[in-house]
């Protein structure tokens, strides 16, 4: 098993080179949402004979993260890391993804794998991107805020609270006994952001002149989202009020509620418009983030512990219903993703025949 995890992320890495392909600064929400489907949505689900496939999944998980990464690396190499990655105060955000990926994956190599030290490493090293990431996104909300961008805002902001909250996932999952005050900070730190982006964020949707089909981003859904991983945060770090968990949980489905409904909109006014193809069938790098999000939800809903009658009927038709909806959203994004890599491959070697005979 090791062996072929060597060389799958060696065919990875060598991929990456052999094209040399700059991914997009959110595309590691791949990772984090197949990570979080393994680890808090199958896993809860499937609580026997799945040992197997977790394996599996995890270590293709663990082969996109570091070929990822490496894609990363090159532009650094090329010198063009502030170009693609930096220099866009909006698109900065995304770099938000690549810590909680880090996190995620470290989670995997130590509860799948057993791998303290390798954990411990990507603790560590993430630990210190996620400040050096908390840095250009204050500085970013000052650039929005100076030049009044507030009309290119969208969910992408939250991923600073998801990155924070991803944190205390991973040192409360690999280190026995993380101080209370690292905990209490980290959690506030990250609703701090919560609640800075949501201003942002509704500083662009309280102007009237906007519609739901061109003016509604996918990434809006870490509205929830990024709710969602902070309840999760706050039942792992063990010091937090039950009420007040039972509280995010209440706001988080009521986020849920109305997102997903103004999704449920946009989705009819774009089939009204593209058709089915083109309205729906479309490769974006931010529809992973649904997945995600969808995930949190439903692991937070897991997790939660509570005797109240109402929310008690709620969590077993969540739980009973939403493994399947996850299941369904990731097959077709796998498609789509799949083939979109075959259209830029087969548009990428035109390219290359056109040189070639000129």
């Amino acid at each position: 098993m090791f062996l072929l995890w060597v060389l799958l992320i060696l065919i990875g890495i060598i991929y990456i080179k052999y094209t040399n392909l700059f991914v997009k600064t959110s595309t590691l929400a791949v990772v984090m949402a197949i990570g979080i489907m393994t680890r808090g949505v199958l896993s809860n689900y499937f609580t026997t004979g799945f040992n197997v496939y977790s394996e599996i999944i995890v270590m293709i998980n663990i082969t996109l993260w570091l070929s990822f990464l490496f894609s990363l690396g090159l532009t650094i190499w090329n010198g063009k890391f502030i170009e693609l990655h930096i220099k866009n105060p909006i698109n900065r955000f995304g770099i938000g993804t690549w810590v909680a990926a880090s996190s995620i994956c470290g989670i995997l190599l130590y509860i799948y794998n057993d791998w303290f030290i390798p954990a411990m490493l990507v603790s560590l090293v993430n630990f210190g991107f996620w400040l050096f990431y908390i840095i250009i996104s204050i500085v970013a909300f000052f650039e929005i805020h100076k030049t009044n961008s507030y009309h290119k805002v969208h969910g992408i902001l939250l991923l600073t609270t998801v990155s924070t909250q991803s944190l205390i996932l991973l040192i409360n999952t690999i280190y026995p006994d993380v101080p209370t005050y690292l905990n209490t900070t980290l959690l506030m730190i990250g609703f701090l952001f919560y609640c800075v982006g949501i201003y942002f964020i509704g500083k662009r949707y309280i102007r009237k002149n906007w519609s739901i089909k061109d003016d509604w981003n996918n990434t809006n859904c870490i509205l929830h989202g990024a709710l969602s991983i902070s309840g999760i945060a706050c039942i792992v770090s063990g010091n937090v009020d039950p009420t007040i968990i039972v509280t995010v949980w209440i706001i988080v489905f009521a986020l849920y509620l109305i997102v997903e409904t103004i999704e449920i909109i946009r989705l009819y006014l774009r089939l009204k418009d593209f058709g089915i193809k083109k309205g729906i069938f479309i490769y974006d790098v931010t529809q992973w983030s649904r997945i995600f999000t969808f995930a949190m939800f439903d692991t937070f809903t897991f997790r939660l512990q509570t005797d109240i009658a109402i929310i008690l009927h709620i969590r077993h038709f969540v739980l009973s219903f939403g493994i399947w909806l996850i299941l369904s959203l990731i097959v077709v994004e796998v498609f789509l993703c799949l083939r979109y890599m075959m259209q830029l491959h087969r548009a990428t070697y035109k390219n290359s025949v056109s040189e070639i005979s000129v």
